[in-house]
């Protein structure tokens, strides 16, 4: 990663984030970055599921750069019976746990949740739970038709329903003061 500031390059995502690699645990693999040296040279994008924020994990985040180091939580529901399904038994506990505990560090992650039939109504309650947690920032992620999402065509949401939830979620994020960053970036995309 230092040769990625050297470079000049200012934004690195690691996908696998708190999980299987964990850039935060130096131990894993033996060459896994120090994130706190990076992100005080150039800002660096953690996908996670937070549920490893805690104990010594969250002792690294309280030493890095909350203005660098930007970490996106997946959750795909605003209850443990819609997330569950989706990311596993107890996930959503321990997501909302992880990103409690990211807030009280400092950070203001942004909430990421793939838009599937099973959780396109529940788009206005993300925004609500992103704002009960402190959160100022939902990204939602559109589906591609590959691996298990083509198999299974059932999980996809339909283009119309998708529009109608986001109208919803927008009036939502709108009241909260919570930014919608995928309805900004087509914005800017659009000329509009």
């Amino acid at each position: 990663v230092d040769g990625l500031a050297e470079r000049t390059i200012y934004r690195e995502f690691f996908p696998r984030g708190l999980t299987a690699l964990d850039p935060l645990d130096q131990t894993s693999l033996g060459t896994r970055p120090n994130v706190s040296h990076v992100t005080a040279r150039a800002e660096l994008a953690v996908l996670t599921n937070a549920t490893l924020i805690s104990g010594e994990r969250l002792d690294r985040l309280r030493r890095c750069n909350p203005g660098l180091l930007k970490l996106q939580v997946s959750l795909d529901g605003s209850t443990p019976s819609i997330n569950d399904p989706i990311r596993g038994h107890g996930s959503f506990d321990r997501a909302v746990e992880g990103i409690r505990h990211a807030v009280s560090a400092g950070f203001s992650p942004t909430l990421t949740a793939v838009v599937t039939r099973h959780n396109v109504d529940d788009l206005s309650n993300m925004i609500r739970l992103a704002a009960s947690l402190g959160l100022r920032s939902v990204h939602f992620m559109w589906m591609h038709l590959k691996g298990r999402a083509a198999q299974n065509g059932s999980m996809a949401a339909e283009v119309q329903t998708i529009i109608g939830a986001l109208r919803r979620a927008k009036e939502t994020a709108d009241d909260a003061c919570v930014y919608i960053d995928t309805l900004e970036a087509m914005k800017t995309r659009l000329g509009g």
